[in-house]
């Protein structure tokens, strides 16, 4: 069986400290068949030395001012020549062996999205997310961005749109659903996500963004969660972090964290 080409993603930016240990996932993955690109904001920091250590690994590469990581993103995609495209960006690991276990069997050629499970990393530990599908009460992208591959021909009929500044991604994919895109779930991890993202901390601009692209951004339902989300967003301000780290601990410890 030949195994389709995979265009593997990161976008980075002063990433010095993070972006070798993504660049070693990538690499590590033994997969026979990969483009791997990597689109750099104009770094001032160590990140080019990382790079520049593993060039002769890297497909195609960039350095040069963006207008943020949707841009860089989008610059990949018109580069990318794979079958298949997925982002994983500095600070986010593949799971080990996942492009061979994904692309272990032929894909059927009407499949669009293929998309898995995450693994979430924050500061006090793991926590095993099992993907989810859009529905009418999103709050944000109900599977991993980094979880995900893209027919790379979708990738350029849509692009990322870039009047969003947070949910961008969140729209690309409803975008595609909208769309009649054929999505594939295949129960299995793909990706290990550091929560210290880029709109991990920003949960009330992506819930307006998000609600603004599926047109949930009105009546008394949206009011409430908007001022849920200014009273936490409040409160996560003033309280001590490690009063929050020690909650979100036990609150996440009871169920599949690790």
């Amino acid at each position: 069986m030949n195994k389709p080409l995979i265009s593997v993603v990161t976008v980075c930016y002063n990433a010095s400290l993070i972006l070798e240990e993504t660049v070693k996932s990538v690499l590590t993955q033994k997969y026979e068949n990969l483009q791997y690109l990597i689109i750099d904001g104009n770094s001032k920091d160590g990140t080019l030395d990382i790079i520049n250590k593993y060039k002769t690994y890297i497909s195609y590469f960039i350095s040069e001012p963006d207008n943020g990581i949707y841009d860089a993103m989008n610059k990949a995609i018109d580069k990318a020549t794979g079958e298949w495209i997925i982002f994983m960006n500095a600070g986010d690991l593949f799971i080990e062996g996942a492009l061979n276990k994904i692309f272990s069997t032929t894909i059927d050629t009407s499949v669009d999205v293929i998309y898995g499970d995450t693994i979430i990393k924050y500061p006090f530990g793991n926590k095993y997310i099992n993907a989810g599908f859009f529905k009418d009460n999103d709050i944000a992208l109900p599977f991993c961005h980094q979880s995900t591959f893209v027919r790379t021909k979708c990738a350029k009929s849509f692009h990322f749109d870039l009047s969003y500044k947070i949910a961008a991604d969140y729209n690309f994919f409803y975008t595609l659903y909208q769309n009649k895109s054929v999505f594939l779930y295949i129960p299995i991890p793909i990706s290990q996500y550091n929560a210290i993202g880029f709109s991990t901390n920003r949960v009330l601009e992506t819930f307006k963004e998000v609600c603004a692209i599926n047109g949930h951004n009105h009546g008394f339902k949206y009011k409430l969660k908007l001022l849920y989300f200014a009273i936490r967003n409040y409160l996560i301000q003033k309280i001590p972090n490690f009063i929050i780290v020690l909650y979100r601990k036990w609150k996440y410890s009871r169920n599949y964290f690790f």
